[in-house]
């Protein structure tokens, strides 16, 4: 495995000729549709999908290149909560 969850973390990863590097951060009392707003306003150019998936809300942005990807998870919750980031 090439990353642990923290607050922050930083953690570099080889695999399969694929160097990826992730970083981890945890925003306590943060609510989904804040998060994803304060993103959206700040990655500019990038793409967003949504999915409901496993109770969970999930908002990705991801650049043209598919080399730049940015996740927000929610808590468990029902569909279209506002739930903990």
């Amino acid at each position: 495995m090439c990353s642990q969850p923290h607050n922050t973390a930083s953690t570099d990863c080889q695999g399969a000729a694929i160097v990826t590097q992730s970083e981890f951060y945890i925003f306590p009392d943060s609510k989904m549709d804040g998060t994803v707003t304060w993103y959206a306003a700040h990655l500019s150019g990038f793409h967003k999908t949504h999915v409901y998936l496993d109770n969970r809300s999930q908002d990705t942005f991801y650049n043209d290149a598919g080399t730049m990807i940015v996740a927000v998870l929610g808590d468990r919750g029902k569909e279209g909560e506002n739930g903990e980031a």
